[in-house]
């Protein structure tokens, strides 16, 4: 047996493992066999040791508006082309742009294929988008402002929201806050968002005006 012109294996074995690189190279063999003086006519074999089907690295991006998903090509020589499929969805890219809506959970798989048009294995991830931002109604006892906070997300349920008048800022871990007020003042704001993980809603604004 000759590789690239080059004899790799002489012997009365009928099988023969050759260590070569997978990387994707092509490699040619000539295989023949002999009998005393005589020779046979070679039989041509061309190999192409494909690269590892590993999973592809993936990086994620995020603006107010979309989320950008890419796939790191992996450098091999037998790449062929990338595959994004979100929720069960396929498009061959290396780049796949989602919008980044509230209360959404895509779930990605990403991977390649090889010359062959066999596929790696995939980078599977879960991309979570932030929550709706809270339904805030209010009601005014006295020297408080009572604030009922409602979550009208779905899919994705806030753990916590928060609440910021003037300089104060609070937590709110149920659905209402009772927050003290300056009554010599006759104009009240209240800001409200609800935080997921390590997302946030867009704010809600509350305007209480109090009668004279």
């Amino acid at each position: 047996m000759e590789r690239g012109g080059q004899e790799v294996y002489r012997g009365t074995q009928n099988s023969f493992v050759d260590n070569v690189k997978a990387d994707g190279s092509m490699y040619m063999y000539r295989v023949y066999a002999i009998s005393g003086t005589f020779q046979s006519r070679p039989v041509e074999v061309t190999v192409t040791a494909h690269s590892p089907l590993v999973a592809p690295k993936v990086n994620v991006s995020r603006t107010p508006e979309t989320i950008i998903i890419t796939v790191v090509r992996p450098d091999v020589r037998d790449y062929r082309e990338s595959y994004i499929e979100v929720d069960g969805n396929v498009y061959k890219t290396e780049v796949l742009s989602l919008k980044n809506e509230p209360d959404k959970v895509y779930k990605v798989k990403a991977y390649w294929s090889n010359t062959s048009g066999q596929k790696s294995e995939a980078a599977e991830l879960v991309l979570e988008t932030s929550p709706k931002p809270p339904i805030v109604e209010y009601r005014v006892d006295g020297a408080n402002v009572i604030l009922k906070i409602t979550d009208p997300s779905t899919v994705i349920k806030a753990e916590k929201f928060v609440v910021i008048y003037g300089s104060r800022t609070m937590e709110v871990l149920k659905g209402e806050a009772t927050i003290q007020i300056d009554t010599s003042k006759s104009v009240h704001e209240f800001k409200v968002y609800s935080v997921y993980k390590d997302l946030q809603s867009s704010q809600t604004s509350v305007m209480v005006i109090l009668k004279n």
